[in-house]
């Protein structure tokens, strides 16, 4: 009892002769008086591990080991190590390939641009992340440090820091991310990792690809605006290649035709070149080809 008493005393004179500085998130806050710390301990803005600093201090200190301990004795220790739950940080390591295949699905379903999509990965990164982050906090951990938890990869390398335990699930995120920029054609050349619904991501890129004489349109708008409700499709043929079929109803010659183009696609450099021309299931020329695209290109314009 004697000891409070002296602690008290203690913070009390620290009050008409220091000025407290704490650090919040990296960054110096201060200078306050004792009574606004104690205020920012009972409202959980500092925890027990805050570093905390007065003048007459050599070094920085955790606020638990300064007079300001006693407002901590009624606070257990947060939990640490195995203790802790990491089920939701295991799916958000993997969470950038979840959130493609999910994309793919989605876009491969309702016939969507993948491309429009961006958001669903970023959506169940978020998630997975507040959801973790609710978990730390019953836990006994002040989050707020670990950073945004639309920061991921910050947030995990934090967290595992903070819990004292290996960094291995941000690691893997920022792998699975890498994967997720760097390496769509593994998944649109590979039928078992892409579900059957990589066709979306590779039809996107004849859509949104330009040709070398038409620079400024993309050749998506240019049959979108020339087509009669065109229809996109998908394929890789027994060669081994992937080809983008287009088909619909064009006037020609005065008439309505039925039309069907294909592109063979290189996912791997997002590069495609003419491959077929049908017109009313009849096999056309090169130079039949180049004269429907010159009056594409001129009824977009």
């Amino acid at each position: 009892m004697d000891n409070n008493i002296h602690e008290v005393d203690s913070i009390e004179a620290s009050t008409k002769y220091n000025a407290w500085y704490y650090e919040l998130r990296g960054e110096q806050k201060g200078p306050i008086a004792s009574e606004e710390i104690i205020e920012l301990i009972k409202e959980k803005e500092i925890s027990s591990d805050t570093l905390v600093w007065c003048k007459g201090m050599t070094n920085w200190k955790a606020i638990i080991d300064t007079e300001f301990r006693m407002y901590f004795q009624d606070t257990p220790p947060p939990l640490m190590g195995d203790t802790v739950s990491n089920t939701v940080v295991w799916w958000l390591a993997f969470a950038p390939i979840i959130g493609l295949i999910i994309e793919n699905i989605i876009a491969g379903t309702y016939n969507l641009n993948i491309g429009d999509l961006w958001y669903v990965t970023l959506i169940i990164n978020i998630i997975l992340c507040s959801l973790d982050e609710k978990k730390l906090n019953k836990a006994g951990h002040d989050t707020k440090k670990m950073g945004a938890v639309w920061l991921v990869p910050v947030y995990l390398f934090k967290r595992a820091k903070v819990l004292k335990q290996k960094s291995t699930y941000a690691v893997i995120w920022c792998l699975m991310f890498a994967i997720m920029l760097f390496a769509p054609s593994m998944i649109l050349d590979n039928p078992s990792l892409n579900f059957g619904t990589g066709n979306s991501t590779a039809i996107n890129m004849v859509q949104e690809g330009r040709l070398d004489l038409y620079p400024d349109v993309t050749l998506g708008d240019m049959i979108d605006g020339f087509f009669e409700n065109p229809k996109w499709s998908s394929i890789i043929a027994d060669d081994g290649n992937r080809y983008i079929n287009v088909e619909g109803k064009i006037l020609f010659d005065g008439r309505t035709k039925n039309v069907a183009i294909q592109y063979q696609l290189d996912t791997s450099s997002g590069r495609f070149e003419f491959h077929a021309l049908e017109i009313d299931d009849i096999p056309q020329n090169i130079l039949v080809y180049f004269g429907l695209i010159e009056s594409m290109y001129e009824n977009k314009r």
